[in-house]
């Protein structure tokens, strides 16, 4: 804050005082409204706006569930206090320690209960998600033993084609030579006909 002067006027201070408040006004907007903007987003369960396609866009409400619940929890404490002024002041502070430590342990039981329940959470749905990846392999495992299976039944097949067609080629080859043959040698008309001479 600025110095004030011992022969400051009235008006002066309260024109320093209101500098001041400017000050603090602008300090808040920019650096607290954005923390601010933040937990009320967590408050409402918001998404993050980081989530991936495909996966949950499910935002858990934690923070709702316990800022609720902390603020019921305070409302019974403040208005228990108040009826209890009139009461022992020693007394009354005793009973408002102990009230806030009870509502302190009761918030950390929820937290670590929540927390354990988010994590079961997390830990079935990284299950599902690895269970459906194995599912998925597998049956990609299982459609490229299918094709290779089509794939090798159709080169035995050709296979046998080829030799079939070799067979038949070195037959008619046979064939010819043997009516060569027999033309040259003066057989007469001698039937050949496919796997042996018949004359």
């Amino acid at each position: 804050m600025s110095d004030v002067d011992d022969d400051m006027t009235p008006d002066e201070l309260v024109t320093i005082l209101d500098e001041e408040n400017r000050r603090a006004v602008g300090y808040l907007s920019d650096e607290v409204r954005q923390d601010q903007d933040e937990n009320l987003d967590r408050y409402l369960g918001r998404p993050y706006g980081d989530e991936d396609d495909g996966s949950s866009n499910a935002v858990s409400m934690d923070v709702a569930e316990v800022v609720d619940w902390a603020t019921q929890e305070g409302q019974q404490t403040l208005q228990a206090h108040a009826q209890a002024q009139s009461q022992d002041p020693k007394a009354t502070e005793a009973q408002g320690k102990l009230q806030i430590e009870g509502m302190k342990a009761q918030m950390r039981q929820q937290l670590d209960a929540q927390s354990a329940q988010h994590k079961a959470q997390m830990a079935e749905i990284e299950a599902t998600t690895r269970k459906q990846i194995a599912e998925l392999q597998a049956n990609m495992d299982y459609q490229i033993a299918q094709m290779r299976i089509v794939a090798e039944t159709q080169a035995q097949k050709d296979r046998t084609q080829a030799e079939m067609d070799l067979a038949y080629w070195k037959a008619d080859k046979e064939h010819a030579l043997a009516r060569e043959t027999s033309r040259m040698n003066g057989g007469g008309s001698g039937n050949v006909r496919f796997g042996g001479q018949v004359g």
